[in-house]
């Protein structure tokens, strides 16, 4: 099991290694914003200075139009998952509706950050099928390191308790419950 942890913590390093010295990710030729998206970017950001939270900005894009935005709101809202990214993606959904924002196009949605997502919001973002993403800073490798880190010791201490009884019944009371897709 030891040694199981420990490839598994090096293909974390190699992997984050990998994608920090790519920067493919990063917003370059025909992948920048429009002048308005980065003046949206810039008066989102400003709100969060107004609260006291920490400066980051985002929008979301369905095939170049900005369909949702938001700005960092822990402080603001005491809100644990206030960040930018999530709020755009919850502003897109308010003003679609779920249903409207479940049938868009995967491949034309890009989240726009002016600073690197999280885990968190990387992890909201796969939940929500958004494949793409964009951001105008990226975190440092040791910041990046440490993330990955911190993911990897959630994996390693985390445990299942011996009651799936209850998720299931709160499952099956769900209005929605399909036997067939139960299985998470």
């Amino acid at each position: 099991m030891r040694a199981f942890r420990i490839s598994l913590f090096l293909l974390f390093v190699g992997a984050s290694l990998w994608l920090l010295l790519r920067r493919s990710y990063l917003l370059h030729g025909e992948q920048g914003i429009t002048d308005a998206q980065r003046s949206l970017l810039m008066t989102e950001g400003r709100k969060a200075i107004i609260t006291g939270d920490v400066p980051v900005a985002a929008i979301l894009l369905h095939k170049g139009e900005v369909i949702g935005s938001g700005y960092n709101t822990q402080r603001a809202h005491w809100d644990a998952a206030g960040h930018a990214e999530v709020n755009a993606v919850s502003d897109a959904m308010q003003q679609l509706g779920w249903e409207a924002f479940n049938k868009l196009d995967r491949d034309s949605l890009v989240l726009v950050s002016t600073f690197e997502p999280c885990s968190m919001c990387r992890g909201m973002m796969a939940e929500h099928r958004i494949r793409h993403m964009a951001f105008l800073k990226p975190k440092g490798l040791w910041t990046r390191l440490r993330s990955d880190l911190v993911r990897l010791r959630l994996e390693w201490n985390r445990w299942e308790v011996d009651d799936e009884g209850l998720q299931d019944s709160l499952f099956r009371a769900h209005p929605a419950y399909d036997p067939a897709t139960a299985d998470h």
